[in-house]
């Protein structure tokens, strides 16, 4: 299948929660679990299917993996990013300006980040399924991306 990852689900997958982070128990267990379900998840994405990337989302998995909350090592987060980028089963998309413009057209209209656009619009074409744990997803322009 053809699919696409949202970057917050390769984030759940890379980081381990740390139990300091969180005020409860509880909090810490849900996070522990959807991280590894997310590892899990992406494993087996990994072994049979095709994932489609573009450039951007590279990025943002740099950036949040980087700089965002628990923050894993750029050495480490570049070995992913490399192994990402080798990976036969990970197909990276260009981002045109034709995509910005269409990003920044359906981002004005629907009021959904511009980022989550520049993820999806240089991949529609390519893709049968988004997944993503993201909110902004539901908005019916992601329905209507597709030409």
């Amino acid at each position: 299948m053809k699919i696409l990852i949202d970057t917050e689900i390769w984030s759940f997958g890379f980081k381990r929660p740390v139990r300091d982070m969180f005020k409860s128990d509880d909090d810490y267990e849900v996070h522990l679990e959807l991280h590894r379900k997310a590892n899990r998840f992406l494993s087996e994405k990994l072994k049979k299917d095709i994932i489609f990337m573009s450039h951007h989302q590279l990025a943002e998995i740099w950036h949040v993996l980087t700089m965002r909350g628990k923050k894993i090592s750029k050495e480490t987060v570049y070995r992913i990013i490399q192994n990402i980028m080798k990976s036969k089963n990970i197909m990276l998309m260009d981002v045109t300006v034709g995509d910005i413009q269409e990003s920044l057209f359906l981002s004005k209209d629907s009021g959904a980040h511009i980022w989550d656009f520049l993820v999806v619009i240089p991949c529609k074409d390519e893709i049968e399924t988004i997944y993503t744990m993201d909110e902004h997803f539901k908005n019916k322009q992601f329905e209507n991306c597709r030409d």
